[in-house]
């Protein structure tokens, strides 16, 4: 079993990975925009995509549920 330090330095690393996935996501939402512009609006959604921070302790609560 992982001690204390090592399980808060995982979850910041995962926290890192995730924050830079919600950046990826919000930059391919951007890109979808920019091709509905390009095509006149037509019907390419990204739906359920809202990019938010995570934080350790979000990582914490939602593990302990």
């Amino acid at each position: 079993m992982m001690d204390h330090c090592s399980l808060i330095c995982a979850f910041e690393s995962l926290q890192t990975q995730i924050n830079l996935l919600f950046l990826n996501i919000q930059q391919l939402k951007l890109q979808v925009e920019k091709l509905q512009n390009q095509v006149g609006g037509s019907t390419i959604t990204i739906e359920n995509l809202e990019a938010t921070t995570v934080t350790t302790e979000t990582l914490i609560l939602t593990g302990s549920q």
